[in-house]
Order: structure tokens, then sequence, then C-alpha cells
């Protein structure tokens, strides 16, 4: 759809709602024949298909529930896949902004959830991050965008550093087991500490993350956000502060775990 919505000069969302025939969308007749042209001459195979139209007794809406929409572009490119997702499969997208104010929230939920048409709900931040989900929303089906929950009950769509964060904080125990094993003397909070049973790991406090070992010694620590993670003590630079692995998992939580090092200074993050 890149090829043919840079050709005829018109958006991706439009070359999707003409190609999947949706109805309620509005564009021109000239702009509908601009796309299919350009769909024919660039090779693309158009199938014969009829609008889906929906029954008056169909679940057939979807609402999207977000905490902001206007504050980042990416929001609105998120709503134009759903809609246009939603408009192909004959169902309507119902978007919601509640600024991040609970009652709000709550007012949507109240009134969206009541209505015998509704489909499932899109629950989305601007900001990836652990939410707390209302309770209501374990009724019906529900996919969370950009966040996640400690449950994992719902499905979760997530970016790739936080679902390749998940992953390497799993093999925290057999990474300090490992190190253990070589001879490196351990330093942890609480968190790391009880994460690897049956590991050395010392009591770790606040000199830790500052001492220069200019030995075989690590200080490791169990964090709870990104900014947590990259954060150095004076002197201490982050080494490969990339993803460790890209992943579409979903319902994960947001962890990571990064080696930081210089001058004889470890220091090993993990996210949880």
């Amino acid at each position: 759809m890149t090829d043919i919505a840079k050709l005829t000069g018109v958006s991706q969302s439009t070359v999707s709602l003409v190609l999947n025939n949706a109805t309620g969308a509005k564009f021109s007749e000239a702009t509908r024949n601009k796309v299919l042209k350009a769909a024919h001459d660039l090779g693309y195979r158009l199938s014969p298909r009829e609008p889906v139209l929906a029954s008056k007794d169909e679940r057939n809406l979807i609402v999207y529930l977000a905490d902001e929409i206007s504050t980042s572009p990416h929001p609105v490119v998120n709503i134009d896949g759903a809609r246009d997702a939603a408009y192909a499969s004959g169902k309507m997208l119902a978007v919601y902004s509640t600024h991040g104010n609970a009652d709000v929230e709550q007012q949507v939920l109240e009134t969206t959830l009541s209505n015998p048409h509704l489909f499932g709900v899109i629950y989305a931040t601007v900001y990836t991050r652990k939410v707390s989900l209302p309770a209501a929303l374990s009724r019906v089906p529900t996919v969370l965008l950009n966040c996640y929950t400690s449950e994992g009950g719902q499905s979760s769509v997530v970016p790739a550093e936080v679902a390749g964060g998940h992953i390497a904080t799993e093999f925290l125990p057999s990474v300090l087991r490992a190190l253990s094993s070589a001879g490196v003397t351990l330093h942890g909070d609480e968190r790391a500490r009880s994460a690897t049973p049956g590991v050395a790991v010392d009591a770790a406090g606040d000199e830790d993350w500052d001492t220069e070992y200019l030995a075989l010694e690590m200080a490791v620590a169990v964090v709870d956000s990104t900014a947590e993670a990259i954060t150095a003590p004076t002197g201490v630079m982050p080494l490969s502060p990339a993803p460790l692995m890209p992943s579409g998992l979903s319902g994960v939580g947001d962890s990571s775990v990064r080696m930081i090092s210089i001058c004889g200074v470890s220091r090993a993050v993990g996210m949880m």
C-alpha cells in the first residue's frame, strides 16, 4: 500500500479503505478511481469483495480507549491502523481520550461497556508502562496497546525492547550463577538476591554502586523502569544500551538487563 500511496499522493489509510471497499469512508470518486488505477498499474491483484455490513444485532463496536492522543504522533498512526482493520471487518471504531483522568475513564467505560454491540476494547497508553487495568475490562475482550499488567491476563502489544528485556531478565539467575562459578564476587539488592536462590550474592550497600572494585567483583540491582536501568553513577558509562533481543512478545512486563562497566567498575542492572 505504501507504493500506491506515494504514486497517488494519498494516505495509506485512504488506500486501505479503497482497496477494502470500506463503507462510510469519505473520499471522492476521483480519488477512488485514482487509487484503483495505481493498484492495477503496479500489478496488485484486487479480488472483488463486497462491503462487510453488520446486522443490527451484531457486536460490531470496538472501543479504543487512550490516555493521550495529541501529545505524540504515534497514537494517530495506531488509531489509523485500528480503524482500517475494523472497517475491513465490518466493525466500527470509537475513540476516547481520557487525558489520564481516572474519572473520565470510568465514565467512558460505564457508557460503552453497556452497549450491546460492543465487540471489544483496545486499551492504549502513549508511553510504554505498567497499568492497573479497570476491573470492568476483565469481563470483555481487551487488548493492551503499549502497556501491560503484572498479571498478564490480557493480550498486550509492546515495543520490541521491552519484550527483549523481559527475555533477558529471565536469564539473570543463570548469568549470575555462571559468574559466581567463574569466581566473580557478587553484591546484590534484595530483589536480585531473591531472584537467584542458591547463588552466593552478598547484600549490597549504597557504596557498592560507586565502588571501583578493580577485581572480579560486581554489584547487581533489579529496578522498575527504563530510566533507572540506564542511570549510572558518576563516571560510569553505559555500554551497549540497545535492546538485547527484538521480539514481538505479548503479555510481558517492562524488564531489561544491561551491563555497565568502566575503569574496573562493573554493575548489572535488571528491570522487572
